[in-house]
């Protein structure tokens, strides 16, 4: 991936992560936990936060990530986001 490209998602998905429905660490069956883990070494993001562990059995849904996890990787995720635009 061009690093200009690697720039503009990652600048898309601090924008994503910035919506307030984002700020409390989502359930791990959710779309965007599923896309984290599967793009981070493209993107060059930091590990994606690591999920909860749950004593109380879950049916369908899966355990919501750390909340102290989720917080500093989403700042870390938004920081990258800030770096100035790549030269072409």
């Amino acid at each position: 991936m061009h690093v200009y490209e690697r720039w503009i998602v990652r600048r898309y998905l601090a924008s994503a992560l910035r919506l307030s429905r984002l700020a409390k660490p989502p359930r791990g069956d959710q779309d965007i936990v599923g896309w984290v883990e599967s793009h981070a070494r493209l993107l060059d993001l930091p590990a994606p936060p690591a999920k909860a562990r749950s004593s109380r059995r879950r049916t369908s849904d899966e355990a919501p990530m750390h909340p102290a996890s989720w917080k500093a990787w989403r700042t870390a995720a938004n920081g990258m986001a800030r770096t100035p635009v790549p030269s072409l």
